[in-house]
């Protein structure tokens, strides 16, 4: 009885080593795959947007006039406006990159739509789909942030300066945002399937970084114009570039 009760847990013990040494055998192929893949397959994509004809967008306007309506005695400088925000994104990424180390790190962030002069803050804001936003009320006044779009439904409800409560996006597709005691007040937020997309800058330049070499259909999105799409190539080690012109 004593030798059997000393050999069993070696046995097991040894089982287990076996066991384990089999799992990272038939995984190996894969990370190791993949980790030549991330270092030695990517490519980059830049581009500009040009904008042909001036696009009003009345939902940003903010002044004295319009902070006056809700509370007299507030003073809010006119905030400038936001600069023309275009979302550039790859539409058909591959799917293994939704396990790699970067896509989960892109989840993770923590993003925030500020409420600011009673502005939405930024304007429009590209998330990865199961991320998390937070909306802050940086106002004097009480806020309401709410939406009612098929990717997500969500009121928050009423809460003053200072407080702040969050909502989590899981599916892909365009959340408009609004504030249920603001009119005016309204924002954008596109939940995307992959972390390869980014936002203009004031100059409507733009640039994607580490992209898995391959063929993709790119995406250009603007609240106001129909969304354009073009196809490019990016090579290993190689930058591709890719101009949208609007309308």
């Amino acid at each position: 009885m004593t030798r059997r009760i000393i050999f069993m847990p070696l046995v097991q013990h040894r089982f287990c080593i076996i066991a384990r040494l089999i799992v990272l055998l038939c995984l190996a192929p894969e990370i190791g795959g993949s980790s030549v893949y991330a270092q030695e397959n990517l490519g980059h994509l830049r581009g500009r947007v040009e904008l042909r004809h001036l696009v009003r967008d009345d939902s940003r306007i903010l002044g004295k006039e319009i902070s006056a309506i809700y509370q007299k005695n507030v003073t809010i400088t006119p905030a400038a406006y936001e600069p023309l925000s275009f979302v550039i994104y790859l539409e058909d990424a591959p799917v293994r990159t939704a396990g790699t180390r970067d896509f989960a790190a892109s989840a993770r962030l923590r993003l925030v739509m500020d409420q600011k002069e009673l502005t939405f803050v930024p304007h429009v804001l590209p998330i990865l789909a199961g991320a998390t936003v937070e909306f802050p009320n940086s106002d004097p006044v009480y806020h309401n942030v709410f939406s009612f779009s098929k990717t997500k439904t969500f009121d928050l409800g009423r809460y003053p300066a200072g407080h702040f409560k969050a909502v989590t996006f899981n599916k892909p597709g365009l959340v408009k945002v609004y504030c249920d005691m603001h009119s005016q007040m309204n924002a954008f937020i596109l939940v995307l399937a992959n972390p390869y997309f980014t936002l203009t800058d004031e100059d409507g330049n733009y640039r994607i970084h580490d992209i898995p070499a391959g063929a993709y259909k790119v995406k250009a999105w603007f609240a106001r114009l129909p969304e354009k799409t073009a196809s490019v190539i990016i090579r290993p080690d190689e930058t591709a570039t890719l101009d949208f012109t609007f309308p």
